[in-house]
């Protein structure tokens, strides 16, 4: 499982507890990542300093499940209905790694497994949808 935008413990920790035993949790932050690997050493959860745009150091078909608690969130700004040109390129780069590092059999590439938890209203969201990027997504 890979959980991006690691801030918060409470996710990665509760889910350890519950058994899921390999998880990598990825942030931008050195710092984050470094307080994460330091007070929850004992969980066995691996963190690292990773761009989620650019996945390097995370084999493709690797990952069972990704989990974004956050981090599209933080790529969306402007106009939900014309988003900015970085916006796009933004998420359709880190919506692409995801795609890249899920396990699915080849008949299945076009489908991954990507929880998303959004502050947006998910129509907000039609734009990127457009783009083919985000059909297989389960909004919640």
């Amino acid at each position: 499982m890979t959980l991006t935008n690691c801030v918060t413990k409470a996710i990665p920790v509760e889910l350890s507890s519950r058994g899921y035993e390999r998880q990598l949790c990825v942030d931008f932050s050195s710092n984050v990542v470094k307080v994460m690997k330091d007070h929850h050493a004992k969980y066995g959860i691996e963190w690292r300093l990773m761009d989620v745009r650019n996945m390097q150091g995370v084999e493709d078909s690797s990952v069972d499940v990704a989990f974004d608690k956050g981090t599209l969130d933080a790529m969306i700004h402007g106009s939900p209905w014309t988003p900015p040109q970085e916006v796009k390129d933004n998420t359709s780069a880190y919506l692409r790694e995801v795609r890249l590092i899920i396990s699915f059999p080849p008949s299945l590439r076009s489908c991954c497994l990507f929880q998303l938890y959004l502050y947006y209203d998910t129509s907000l969201l039609l734009p990127l949808c457009w783009t083919g990027l985000l059909t297989a997504t389960t909004i919640l």
